[in-house]
């Protein structure tokens, strides 16, 4: 991977290094099929695009051999909740893990009201 060529900020609020265009918002649209996705050069624009869509995660290169990439979830957009379905998911299987995320959504939107 090349040298970093940006700095931006990250969780926590310490400065990173963030080399150009490997920061990268993934979505789905309503009622699509389509995964589509979008490269940015800087983690705040990469936030800013996020509230324009209701489905998307951001991602952060780590690394890439040819055409072979790995990914960063990063904690932006619905992550928390992909990470979460992810984990009940390996654990219980398909149709048991995601009835209980649908239980757990459910529980934290009544103690939020």
């Amino acid at each position: 991977m090349k040298k970093p060529s940006h700095i931006g900020p990250t969780k926590g609020g310490k400065k990173e290094e963030i080399e150009k265009g490997i920061i990268k918002v993934a979505w789905i649209e309503d009622k699509d099929n389509i995964l589509y996705s979008k490269m940015f050069n800087s983690l705040a624009e990469a936030k800013k695009f996020t509230k324009q869509k209701k489905y998307s995660i951001v991602f952060k290169l780590i690394k890439r051999k040819n055409l072979e990439f790995e990914w960063e979830i990063l904690d932006y957009g619905l992550a928390q909740d992909f990470l979460k379905m992810m984990e009940l998911y390996r654990e219980y299987g398909l149709e048991k893990g995601l009835s209980l995320f649908h239980k757990i959504k459910k529980k934290y939107k009544e103690l939020i009201k």
